[in-house]
């Protein structure tokens, strides 16, 4: 009986190991540095704002927390979660007592 198994990953790096996290190789996501195994991708591009309720006021809650359109990417991402749990409460119990 002959071995009819063939290679069904062909990979493409250098060393022929795909799951190498350390083999140099181009990714989606950007550059891979030595010693990294999640890539990193490129930074946004974000105007600074002076303070939290600035960068609400000129970028909007729904742009800077989905697009980072300044530093307070994060900080606006628990504010809209707040919304979102309100709004998700708010009908939850409206339904309570339908």
């Amino acid at each position: 009986m002959r071995n009819s198994r063939k290679k069904i990953l062909v990979s493409h790096h250098l060393d022929g190991n795909p799951y190498d996290p350390i083999a140099p190789h181009t990714t989606m996501a950007g550059e891979l540095r030595k010693g990294e195994r999640i890539p990193r991708r490129p930074l946004p591009e974000f105007a600074e704002a002076g303070n939290l309720a600035a960068g609400l006021k000129r970028d909007g809650l729904i742009s800077t927390a989905l697009e980072d359109t300044n530093e307070y990417g994060p900080h606006s991402m628990i504010l809209l979660l707040m919304v979102v749990a309100t709004a998700t409460g708010g009908i939850l119990l409206a339904f309570r007592y339908l």
